[in-house]
């Protein structure tokens, strides 16, 4: 059984034998991605969701991702799904788990699969900036490697966050690294939706062009209330994505 399923079995499994003893929130975004390589231009849509269980007074925490996404280019459709769990423990300080996923990926009668797996964690290093951090290795049938980063998010105040995260990737022979510059704004409190706008900017080592994407993302905040880092620091673990994954 794949790995992401093993996780989030796990997970599963850990919030039904705690009973009542915790609370549920989550999250259900989408969005869209334009990506740019030389003259080649990449369309990329993608709907997603988390569930996670907190348990009561303990730290502790389970959550099950998933996320389905299309992306169009030159007429050719490709996509992709993933399905994952992580456990992390989380105080005032900041948060620490583990985190495994199952992905696949489809186009026309051709398929491939990988796992990915590995740690992150966030520190929250004062009432307005969080630091973050993440390593994590991929499995395939034809190919390994491993990839990891970090970023820092600035709250100018609870509702807004400027974010920058950096990525250095090393995929079979591929080795590319990533830079993330973006915000988010939460634009109700009683309907708690956060809208996102990222620029990335990729650079593969030996070859040449580079890719430029521009993303915008619908966020709704489920089961829980407040700020922004407020909502950031009580929902769900963000788990990194590699941003551009070479097939």
């Amino acid at each position: 059984m794949k790995l992401g399923f093993l996780m989030l079995g796990a997970a599963c499994a850990l919030c039904t034998a705690a009973g009542a003893a915790g609370n549920f929130d989550g999250t259900v975004s989408t969005g869209y991605t334009y990506t740019s390589i030389d003259s080649v231009n990449i369309n990329t849509f993608d709907i997603g969701g988390v569930a996670k269980y907190s348990f009561t007074d303990s730290g502790f925490n389970v959550q099950g991702n998933f996320n389905y996404s299309t992306l169009n280019v030159e007429h050719i459709n490709l996509n992709s799904y993933m399905a994952g769990g992580s456990v992390f423990y989380r105080d005032a300080k900041g948060a620490l788990g583990a985190f495994g996923e199952y992905n696949r990926y489809e186009e026309g009668g051709l398929s491939t699969d990988f796992e990915t797996y590995g740690l992150t964690g966030e520190w929250y290093a004062t009432s307005d900036i969080t630091a973050r951090a993440y390593f994590a290795g991929l499995s395939a049938d034809d190919g390994s490697g491993a990839y990891g980063g970090g970023g820092a998010s600035y709250y100018v105040i609870p509702d807004l966050s400027l974010n920058l995260d950096g990525s250095y990737n090393n995929i079979s022979d591929l080795h590319w690294f990533d830079i993330k510059v973006g915000g988010e704004y939460l634009l109700s409190h009683e309907y708690p939706i956060t809208l996102g706008l990222s620029y990335i900017y990729s650079k593969y080592t030996g070859l040449s062009p580079n890719a430029n994407a521009v993303m915008v993302r619908l966020t709704w905040r489920i089961g829980d209330s407040g700020s922004l880092v407020d909502l950031d620091r009580s929902g769900p673990l963000k788990i990194a994505q590699l941003d551009f994954m070479p097939l």
